[in-house]
């Protein structure tokens, strides 16, 4: 991957705080270092998995008929098959990483080609309608959690570029068997399988995974659109209200501290605000801790993945 540029977007509605956007660099960083590392290349070769029926793959699932070698040549090299229709393969060398809250700007961008519809807006950046320069949107609700570490977004923007390159993980908008088997989900989970190699080493990413759950890791790609009540409300994953409010504080508190010199009413208010983000996620954390069926936390039940709208 070291011949793709990452810049930020936004849309009409969102744009990262600066919070989330040294968040998001970290997770890039991140990997960078992963994807250049012997064992996520041995991990992509050496991909297998079994059916139900104990029938063992030597490939991941719904690969496009390609080796695991070919898969790590996409990969590496950006290649993208993404368009069927085009004789010949292309690379993407750009890719444009966007915030979203709702579904309809996850539909409009995400995993989109550059075009007018779809392109969001990047600062000092002349876009060419003609280059291949794809989206890949970041759930802004679910980045402002305590429990979203630079791991997990990592582990996303891997998935959503696997999606980029053209590799699917539904059908007929529903999620296959063995998803779990499939390139975009497949090289997420083993981003944070390298991610615990290296957390021996580094600290930072040692930090990570004081919060991660490895029995049940979930990154929350913003391309998997969950059947569940949140529909009704547009919202990308399972959040709540509370998610909702911190996000809006968050993103008044950046443009705030972005002011070169704040009054005093200006300070109280900043003041104000870092208060109630500390105690909403408190209360957040502690309606998690103490959930019942997990309908509180952005990390959503594997039953209730599998019901997916958008894949």
């Amino acid at each position: 991957m070291k011949n793709i540029k990452f810049q930020f977007g936004s849309t009409p509605t969102c744009t990262m705080t600066q919070k989330q956007m040294e968040k998001v660099k970290s997770a890039i960083t991140i990997l960078e270092k992963v994807v250049a590392s012997p064992s996520f290349k041995k991990n992509v070769n050496d991909f297998n998995w079994s059916s139900r029926n104990k029938t063992t793959y030597n490939r991941f699932h719904l690969s496009n008929g390609m080796s695991n070698a070919q898969v790590w040549d996409c990969i590496t090299n950006a290649t993208n098959w993404f368009n069927p229709t085009m004789k010949t393969k292309t690379t993407n060398t750009v890719i444009n990483i966007v915030p979203c809250t709702t579904r309809n700007e996850v539909v409009s961008r995400a995993n989109g080609t550059n075009t007018m519809a779809s392109t969001p807006i990047t600062a000092g950046t002349t876009i060419n309608p003609m280059a291949p320069v794809f989206n890949i949107c970041l759930d802004a609700n679910w980045m402002n959690s305590p429990m979203c570490t630079p791991v997990h977004i990592a582990s996303c923007i891997m998935h959503e570029y696997c999606v980029c390159l053209g590799f699917g993980c539904q059908m007929n908008g529903q999620l296959v068997p063995n998803f779990d088997c499939t390139v975009p989900y497949a090289c997420g989970t083993i981003v944070r399988e390298v991610c615990q190699e290296m957390s021996k080493k580094n600290k930072m990413i040692a930090g990570c995974f004081e919060v991660i759950n490895e029995s049940n890791y979930n990154y929350s790609p913003c391309t998997t659109t969950f059947c569940c009540a949140s529909v009704n409300t547009q919202c990308v994953t399972t959040c709540n209200t509370i998610d909702t409010a911190i996000t809006g504080m968050m993103t008044e508190l950046d443009c705030i501290e972005n002011v070169s010199k704040n009054t005093k009413a200006e300070t109280t208010r900043m003041e104000t605000l870092t208060n109630c983000i500390k105690m909403l996620q408190e209360v957040k954390a502690n309606l998690v801790n103490t959930s019942l069926d997990a309908c509180e936390t952005m990390s959503t039940p594997v039953s209730v993945r599998e019901m997916t709208m958008i894949g």
